[in-house]
């Protein structure tokens, strides 16, 4: 048989609820409004998070994706090659050798090595630009 509960017993509220309520009525909840702007702990925290991960995806991607386009590299960056790619361009001498002049298609693939090394040096500056930037305007 079952037992019937008094009806002056109430279910006990759950984690969630508990936690917001504690926060919403700490110096926290107090400090940030949580009450007055109808919001709880949880949703701000998940609000905080899904923010802050965007941002961690922008920093990672976006300097990948301007570097891809090329930036600021052109031909003059590309590096005259061998006509054998075995070969280095300073050893590049002899009988049916010769060294190849760098034109608009070193910038395709096979990529050319000078080409290549701009297009990592502008990927380092565009990720420590992107980061400074927001740090910047803070101060």
């Amino acid at each position: 048989m079952e037992q019937e509960l008094p009806s002056t017993t109430r279910p006990k509220p759950k984690l969630l609820n508990r936690l917001n309520t504690y926060v919403g009525s700490s110096r926290v909840g107090k400090r940030f409004k949580l009450t007055e702007r109808n919001s709880t702990f949880t949703t701000e925290l998940r609000a905080g998070t899904a923010t802050f991960l965007t941002m961690a995806y922008i920093l990672a991607v976006n300097a990948s994706i301007l570097s891809d386009s090329g930036g600021t590299c052109s031909v003059s960056d590309c590096i005259p090659l061998c006509s054998n790619p075995t070969l280095p361009p300073s050893q590049c001498t002899g009988p049916g050798l010769r060294l190849i002049k760098p034109d608009i298609t070193c910038k395709f693939h096979p990529v050319n090595p000078g080409y290549t090394a701009c297009l990592e040096v502008l990927r380092k500056d565009l990720i420590v630009a992107t980061v400074e930037l927001p740090l910047s305007s803070v101060v």
